[in-house]
């Protein structure tokens, strides 16, 4: 039996922005409740393998217009607008530069993997995957060789936080990392 990997390219903008243990996550309401629940159950992952405290809420909010700190904004895209930003990507984490940390998230709905959300276990699996890859973006991690959630392809093999993924978030706020991979 040949094993299905399915691999979607993510681009990210690497510039070192502020970090936090706490953030306030804005979820578009264009999203499905099945999307905005795993969206909220990508933060909750990321609180069960770390210390940060994500506040989730569900509003169409665009970061760019926020007044205040730590705050992550996701929205629905198109391919063509992700596209316009990273050739490849099928998701994008817009950095946006300055004293605040607040950040938008566009997830391309119209591609053949999400296209078929919910309909599919596979694409379920990858739109939480994406969801938790962007958030690590958000909270400042850069893409790692590892298979970790953190691996600039994400695939069912890379679908889950691993201890490299721990230990970069970890030393960008000067915390020591007790796990091994």
């Amino acid at each position: 039996m040949k094993k299905l990997i399915i691999a979607f390219l993510f681009a990210c903008n690497a510039e070192m922005i502020p970090v936090s243990n706490e953030y306030i996550l804005y979820i578009d309401d264009r999203f499905t409740i099945d999307q905005q629940d795993d969206i909220i159950q990508a933060s909750i992952n990321w609180q069960n393998n770390t210390n940060v405290i994500i506040h989730p809420y569900i509003s169409n909010v665009d970061c760019n217009k926020v007044d205040g700190n730590f705050v992550m904004c996701f929205h629905p895209s198109t391919k063509e607008y992700v596209s316009s930003r990273h050739e490849h990507a099928g998701a994008i984490t817009i950095i946006h530069p300055g004293f605040q940390s607040t950040n938008n998230t566009y997830i391309a709905m119209d591609t053949s993997i999400m296209s078929s959300y919910p309909g599919r276990a596979v694409s379920k699996i990858l739109f939480r995957a994406v969801a938790t890859h962007e958030m690590g973006h958000q909270m400042g991690l850069d893409h790692q060789t590892t298979f970790g959630i953190m691996s600039p392809i994400t695939s069912i093999d890379t679908s889950t936080i691993n201890c490299s993924d721990v230990k970069q978030y970890n030393d960008l706020r000067n915390m020591t990392t007790d796990c091994k991979d």
